[in-house]
């Protein structure tokens, strides 16, 4: 059964030309709404989403936590098969995290998952490109 969703540009945005996403670009889609979403946020479910502002209060950041919480959502999303590589590191001069990885979905295509976060200040959408 081929399923299909509201095309969103790679801002979240409803694009002009409108449309329909189906196959690899439904999965992009709702991880990148998935580790975007703030803890709380949902109001359907107020234990969905990451702890950004948990993790901002945090100091040093918790990096084990970030890294941890970010792959888990990454590696139980429907249509991701595996973890390939997953790196996160701290700079602690800039204040920022950064989490770059990649992924196998399903359909045996390559996603390259990256994000510097300068101090995670908001959960700005993650570059996820498809190869």
């Amino acid at each position: 059964m081929a399923f299909t969703d509201v095309l969103l540009d790679d801002n979240g945005d409803l694009p002009l030309t409108g449309g329909f996403a189906s196959g690899d670009r439904i999965t992009v889609q709702g991880l990148r709404r998935a580790l975007s979403t703030h803890l709380g946020e949902f109001v359907g479910d107020r234990n969905q989403g990451l702890p950004y502002a948990e993790w901002l209060r945090t100091k040093p950041a918790p990096v084990t936590d970030i890294s941890v919480s970010l792959r888990r959502v990454v590696e139980q999303f429907p249509g991701v098969e595996t973890i390939t590589s997953w790196t996160v590191t701290h700079d602690t001069d800039a204040r920022s995290v950064s989490v770059s990885g990649t992924a196998r979905l399903t359909s045996g295509a390559e996603l390259v998952i990256d994000r510097a976060t300068p101090g995670f200040r908001n959960s700005l959408p993650f570059n996820l490109l498809l190869r």
